[in-house]
């Protein structure tokens, strides 16, 4: 075995011990990109959104475990961890991940201390329509202005889960063929911000994007769908963009305050944890994912899942997906 890697791999086992808590939890997310190398050294814990999520995941189901949380940007080498985690090298560590669409490649992890977020990430899951609007009602006190609240936002989210429909779409079937994503930089910025209004949906954007995509995957075509869930499966960085630019236009517009990125990201972390005491199937999720975790020294081994080869299939050129020109 090679001498670096045992003593990365032990100094990841050893590394809670050091720290004094149960677990390690290693995550995406954060201002730098660590390697394995990297983390055995770097033993500063991270403080951002990514962070303050997953904590609220335990504090809500595991209140009982004391853990380190260690944002290290790259998810190659969160699946790296995650492969050393499985094969029981490396103990008392936890690794956290965006499902984005391993769902569907078949590149999920399976293990108790691998953890997947339950939509495409944990933005899905945190800036969602039920959630604005129960911080609405604990900001505003006249029924009337929160009747309008509400009203705009549920007028604005159906925009927005319609504009998107097709694209999710179109991801899922790019996913399946194994072919490289919509661009997500350009996907953001289909969002128009423009502060202190409602953000606006460029659909000629989108349209735009969907045709140069659909031109570079000829081989690719939509699979029928029995339900299309915007919500969950779209860019997670595109849905925290329009849903905070829909909270902050709320605040300016009815509730005279301003507040920004960070601000909002808090609140409705805040707001998620509370929906966690229901019994939504994201709560169930996460529920079910927590209390499987082990703290204890040996985990039990399991296999990895086999790496499957798909096979490129030869199809007759789709159609580019249609979607409406007008912006």
């Amino acid at each position: 075995m090679d001498i670096a890697f045992h003593r990365t791999s032990s100094g990841l086992s050893n590394l809670s011990i050091f720290l004094g808590v149960d677990v390690v939890v290693y995550l995406e997310g954060g201002d730098r990109k660590l390697s394995l190398a990297d983390l055995e050294t770097d033993l500063v814990a991270s403080e951002n959104h990514d962070t303050m999520f997953w904590q609220t995941i335990l504090n809500e189901f595991r209140p009982n475990i004391k853990a380190h949380l260690k944002s290290i940007g790259s998810k190659a080498t969160v699946i790296s961890v995650s492969r050393l985690v499985v094969t029981g090298v490396i103990h008392h560590v936890i690794t956290a991940l965006d499902r984005d669409f391993d769902h569907i490649r078949r590149a999920k992890i399976r293990h108790p201390n691998v953890l997947y977020t339950y939509g495409y990430s944990w933005e899905n899951d945190v800036f969602t329509k039920s959630n604005l609007k129960t911080l609405s009602r604990s900001l505003c006190l006249n029924r009337i202005r929160c009747k309008k609240i509400n009203d705009l936002t549920d007028d604005l989210f159906e925009q927005f889960l319609r504009s998107f429909k097709v694209q999710v779409q179109w991801d899922n079937a790019l996913a399946g063929s194994c072919a490289d994503l919509c661009d997500r930089g350009a996907l953001m910025n289909s969002i128009e911000l423009r502060p202190p209004s409602a953000p606006r949906i460029s659909r000629k954007r989108v349209a735009t994007l969907l045709r140069e995509s659909h031109s570079n995957n000829r081989n690719v075509r939509l699979k029928a769908m029995k339900r299309i869930d915007v919500q969950r499966d779209l860019h997670g960085h595109t849905v925290e963009r329009f849903a905070s630019g829909v909270l902050q236009h709320i605040l300016a517009e009815y509730l005279g305050t301003k507040a920004n990125k960070d601000l909002c990201m808090r609140l409705l972390i805040g707001i998620f944890e509370k929906s966690l005491k229901g019994k939504s199937a994201m709560a169930s999720h996460y529920r079910t994912a927590a209390t499987s975790i082990v703290t204890g020294g040996q985990v039990s081994i399991l296999r990895p899942p086999k790496a499957q080869k798909l096979r490129p299939t030869h199809v007759t050129p789709a159609e580019p997906p249609k979607v409406r020109r007008s912006s």
